[in-house]
C-alpha cells in the first residue's frame, strides 16, 4: 500500500524518471528534490518500524538512501541480490537481505514512467522491528544473528561498528537489540549457552533447517530459525529465541535424586542379603523392600503423569488464547482492507473467496452470497473496449488472471460499470495469496485515464479537419489488418487526391483551401461505410481504409465516394472532383507496398483525365 499510495505515482516517478541518464550534478538536484518530497512520508514510516526507503537507478547504483542520505553513487551489483533481480526481472521481490548499512525484510519493486524503465526502491522494515515484536508479544529474549563473515563483505566499514559478538563465534547482532531487550525489562541478550548448544549450532548453522533444544547453561529452551536469502535461497541469518523453562530443569534434578536414592537403596538391600543369606524372614523382608522402592517409584512416575497432564491443559488454555488473538487479528485485518478505497478481492480466477466491503459498495450487492445467487467472477463486469482488457482478449480455456499477470503495468487495466451506471477505469493490481488464490486490488484511476483518452485523441487527430492522421495509421494498420482477416475481409487501401488544390489556393487562398478540405472530410465521413476510416496523409492527399470482401467491393465503395464528392459545391469555388487509387493488402507484404500501389494507381487516375477510380492489384 506504500509502494502504490505513496512512491508509484507519477509526481514521483517524473521526478526520479531522469537521474539515470544525467550527470552527478544534476543528480544531486533530482536526490535533494526527491528526498523533500518523501521526507514528511519517510518520518512517519520510522514511526512505524520501517526503516529503509531506498532509491536504486537500473545498473543497480545506490541512487538515494533516506535513512543515510548522504551515502550514494556505490554499485549494489554484488552486494544486494534482491536489488540486481528487479532490475534485471522488472518483476518485485520480498523476503530478508542483508545490507550495507542494516539487515532487514525488503520489498523492491521496479518501476516504470510511461513504459519506460527508470530504476527500483526499496521499503523495508529492520531485524531489530522483528525481535521487539517477538520480544514485546512473546514473552521471550530474542536476537537476530548474522554471519561474520556475510558482515565483512558487505557492510560498509564505517558501518560495521553497528555489531557486536554474540555468544556463538561465527555470529554478530546489531548492538541497538540490546537496549531493546533492558527496555522490555528482559535479561540483559542470551546470556549464556552451553558449549554443546554452541556445537550444534556451529554443525548446522548453514542447513536450511530450524530447530529447537533444551540448553542446560541457561535452563531454557533455545530455538533457531534460519532466515533464507530469496534470491540465492542460502542461509543469511538466524533468529534466536530463548524462553525459560524450569519444568524441564526441575524433573531432570528429581529424575538423577531418584535414580542416587534407588540405587543406594539397593546397596543397601545388597549388603543385607550379604550378611543374612541364611535367614529367610531378612530375606522377605527385602523382598518386601524392594517392593515398596517399585512401588514409589511407580508412585513418582504416577505424579509425573499427572504433572505432564496438567501442563498439556496449560498448553491447550495458551493455545484457545492464540487462537482468539489470530481471530481478533484477522478482524483487523479484514476491517483494515475494508477501510481501503479500492476493490480488493481473494479469487483463483473463476471463484470469488473474500471481497472488501469497497466491492460491495461498487457493485450494489449486501454480500458475498447476494453476488454468487447472480455471478460466478468479477471478470463477468468487464466492458469490451478496444483501450481496456476484457474478456474478448482471452483465448480458449485461459484463465483472466494469468494472463493478465504477463501484462505490463500499463496494460493492467480494465473498465468496469457502477450500481449507478457510470463507467470507471480501474488498475489492476496481483498478488499471491497461495498456490491457488491470488490478492486482485482493482484501484480507480478513471480520472487520469480520461486526461490520457484525450491526450491520445489530439495525437492521432489531424489539427485542421480532425481526421486520423499519419500516427494513428502507423499505430494501428497492423490492429486492421487482422482483425479484417479474422472476421473474414480483405484489407482495401486507396489513395484519395483532390484534383487541381494548388490552383486553389493561388486562387482564393489558403484560408479557403482549409475549408475545402474541412467539407471535404465532412463529405466521406457522411457518405462512407461505418468502418471505413479516412486520413489525412498530407497537403490534399487522403488515404482510406476499407473493409471489403474483393476488388470489385472495393471499387464499388470507391466509386460511390467519387460521385458523392463530384456532386458538391464549395461556396466560390463550385464544385471540386478527386482523383482515386486503390488496391488490396497481400498477405505479409510490407505496408510500404501496399501505399506504394495505391500511389501509382492514383498516378494513372490523375494522368488519364482525372475524376475516376483506378484500381490496382
Amino acid at each position: 500500500m506504500i509502494f502504490r499510495t505513496q512512491i508509484d505515482i507519477d509526481e514521483i516517478k517524473n521526478i526520479f524518471k531522469d537521474a539515470k541518464n544525467t550527470t552527478e550534478p544534476n543528480k544531486k538536484i533530482i536526490r535533494e528534490k526527491l528526498y523533500n518530497k518523501l521526507n514528511d512520508t519517510y518520518s512517519l514510516l520510522k514511526e512505524s518500524n520501517i526503516k529503509q526507503l531506498h532509491f536504486h537507478l537500473p545498473n543497480n547504483e545506490s541512487f538515494l538512501r533516506f535513512h543515510r542520505p548522504y551515502k550514494f553513487g556505490d554499485d549494489l551489483t554484488k552486494i544486494r541480490e534482491t536489488v540486481k533481480y528487479v532490475n534485471e526481472n522488472k518483476k518485485p521481490i520480498f523476503g530478508f537481505e542483508e545490507g550495507r548499512i542494516y539487515n532487514g525484510y525488503r520489498f523492491v519493486f521496479p518501476l516504470s514512467y510511461k513504459n519506460e524503465y527508470i530504476g527500483s526502491v526499496e521499503i523495508s522494515f529492520s531485524t531489530i522491528a522483528m525481535t521487539t515484536e517477538m520480544i514485546k508479544n512473546f514473552n521471550v529474549v530474542s536476537k537476530f544473528l548474522i554471519s561474520k563473515d556475510i558482515v565483512k563483505e558487505k557492510v560498509f566499514k564505517s558501518e560495521k561498528n553497528n555489531y557486536s559478538q554474540s555468544l556463538f563465534e561465527d555470529f554478530l547482532y546489531e548492538t541497538k537489540i540490546a537496549n531493546t531487550i533492558r527496555h522490555f525489562n528482559k535479561n540483559n541478550e542470551i546470556a549464556t549457552a552451553s558449549n554443546k548448544t554452541k556445537k550444534i549450532l556451529k554443525q548446522n548453522a548453514m542447513s536450511i533447517h530450524s530447530f529447537s533444544l533444551y540448553d542446560e547453561a541457561s535452563k531454557s529452551i533455545m530455538t533457531f530459525i534460519k532466515v533464507i536469502n530469496p534470491v540465492t535461497n542460502k542461509v543469511s541469518g538466524i533468529l534466536t529465541i530463548r524462553s525459560d523453562n524450569h519444568y524441564v530443569a526441575s524433573q531432570t534434578t528429581n529424575f538423577y535424586l531418584l535414580l542416587i536414592g534407588a540405587t543406594i537403596t539397593i546397596l543397601f538391600s545388597l549388603v543385607f542379603i550379604y550378611k543374612s543369606i541364611n535367614e529367610k524372614k531378612i530375606l522377605n523382608e527385602l523382598v518386601d523392600e524392594k517392593t515398596n522402592i517399585l512401588t514409589k517409584i511407580n508412585r513418582e512416575l504416577e505424579e509425573s503423569e499427572y504433572v505432564l497432564e496438567i501442563l498439556n491443559e496449560n498448553l491447550e488454555q495458551k493455545v484457545d488464547e492464540r487462537t482468539k488473538e489470530l481471530k481478533l487479528a484477522n478482524e483487523n485485518l479484514k476491517l483494515f482492507i475494508d477501510t481501503q478505497d479500492s476493490i480488493v478481492i481473494l479469487t483463483d480466477g473463476e471463484e470469488l473467496n473474500f471481497a472488501n466491503k469497497k466491492f460491495f459498495e461498487f457493485f450494489g450487492f449486501e454480500d458475498l452470497e447476494n453476488f454468487n445467487k447472480y455471478h460466478n467472477c468479477i471478470c463477468e463486469y468487464f466492458i469490451e473496449n478496444d483501450r481496456f482488457f476484457h474478456l474478448g482478449k482471452l483465448k480458449e480455456d485461459e484463465n483472466w488472471v494469468s494472463v493478465l499477470e504477463t501484462l505490463g503495468h500499463s496494460q493492467r487495466v480494465v473498465s468496469l460499470m457502477r450500481s449507478d451506471f457510470k463507467v470507471h477505469a480501474l488498475s489492476v493490481t496481483i498478488n499471491k495469496f497461495n498456490e491457488n488464490l491470488k490478492i486482485i486490488t482493482f484501484t480507480d484511476i478513471s480520472q487520469t485515464m480520461l486526461g490520457y483518452i484525450k491526450l491520445e485523441e489530439k495525437t492521432i487527430h489531424d489539427k485542421l479537419t480532425d481526421a486520423y492522421n499519419r500516427e494513428y495509421f502507423e499505430q494501428n494498420y497492423k490492429r486492421h489488418i487482422n482483425q479484417f482477416k479474422n472476421d473474414g475481409y480483405k484489407f482495401g487501401l486507396a489513395l484519395l487526391d483532390i484534383d487541381h488544390f494548388k490552383l486553389v489556393n493561388d486562387t482564393y487562398g489558403h484560408d479557403m483551401g482549409d475549408e475545402i478540405l474541412i467539407k471535404f472530410v465532412k463529405i466521406i465521413e457522411e457518405y462512407s461505410r461505418k468502418d471505413d476510416i479516412l486520413i489525412r496523409w498530407g497537403g490534399e492527399e487522403f488515404i482510406m481504409i476499407l473493409k471489403v470482401n474483393s476488388k470489385k467491393d472495393l471499387e464499388k465503395a470507391l466509386e460511390h465516394i467519387r460521385k458523392v464528392l463530384e456532386i458538391q459545391k464549395y461556396g466560390i469555388v463550385g464544385q471540386k472532383t478527386c482523383s482515386i487509387g486503390g488496391t488490396i493488402f497481400k498477405d505479409d507484404e510490407d505496408i510500404k507496398e501496399t501505399i506504394k500501389r495505391a500511389d501509382t494507381a492514383v498516378y494513372e487516375a490523375k494522368e488519364t483525365g482525372r475524376n475516376k477510380v483506378v484500381i490496382s492489384i
